[in-house]
């Protein structure tokens, strides 16, 4: 896997930045990109039927038309397939998270550690994807991501999950294994952390090169 991590919070996303973004996903065969604090506003067109595009049913989450994950599968190549998950729902729009995947994503589901902890869960032929989410980052404990780990320890895919990076101070070694413990010295982007129960073979990070806003993300490169 070739997964991509960026925060997307000072990223105004023109169609310029899109062509640069996508020119780099392909030079670099990019497999998982993870879009955090990604916004939309529900002032526009409201997505209901998208065959590319899955949305979490848990209530809250929608997909607008100026959602950076509708909008990139809109122009990438038609086997990309995106996830939009509401982590903060205020009354001008949503602010959450966007996976995108370049293969068919099979299953997507959800489950609530908690009534402010969300796990979302994206299935792939080869990976899982998994994400701990709360407006408050500071309500996932630890505890959610042995939880996590319990409640998908049965799958035989590799598992990667995304969650805060605070959480892995403490941690036993055969539970996860941290990113950011991996690449103590790299930049890595906001407070992110992507947990491994499987061997990582290389990370490395670089800004990406939005024309009039550079990114720092985050190369995830797995020996899977």
């Amino acid at each position: 896997m070739r997964a991509l991590l960026i925060d997307t919070e000072n990223v105004t996303w023109s169609e310029l930045q899109i062509s640069a973004f996508i020119a780099e996903i392909e030079q670099f065969q990019i497999n998982v990109i993870i879009l955090n604090n990604v916004k939309q506003y529900q002032s526009l067109e409201d997505i209901t039927i998208y065959a590319h595009h899955h949305i979490v049913a848990d209530g809250i989450s929608k997909i607008y038309s100026d959602n950076i994950g509708y909008r990139l599968v809109q122009a990438l190549e038609k086997i990309w397939q995106s996830v939009f998950s509401t982590i903060h729902l205020t009354t001008q729009g949503h602010q959450g998270q966007v996976i995108l995947c370049r293969q068919p994503i099979l299953k997507v589901w959800f489950r609530k550690l908690t009534p402010q902890v969300k796990l979302l869960v994206v299935e792939t032929k080869e990976w899982v994807i998994a994400s701990l989410s709360a407006w408050n980052v500071y309500q996932i404990k630890q505890g959610h991501v042995v939880d996590t780990h319990d409640l998908l320890r049965a799958q035989i895919k590799p598992v990667m999950l995304l969650s805060h990076y605070r959480l892995y101070q403490g941690f036993e070694p055969y539970h996860w294994l941290s990113g950011r413990h991996i690449g103590a010295l790299m930049k890595w982007p906001n407070d992110m952390d992507v947990y491994f129960d499987y061997p990582v073979d290389l990370l490395q990070t670089r800004y990406w090169d939005l024309k009039d806003c550079p990114v720092a993300g985050v190369l995830l490169t797995t020996a899977d």
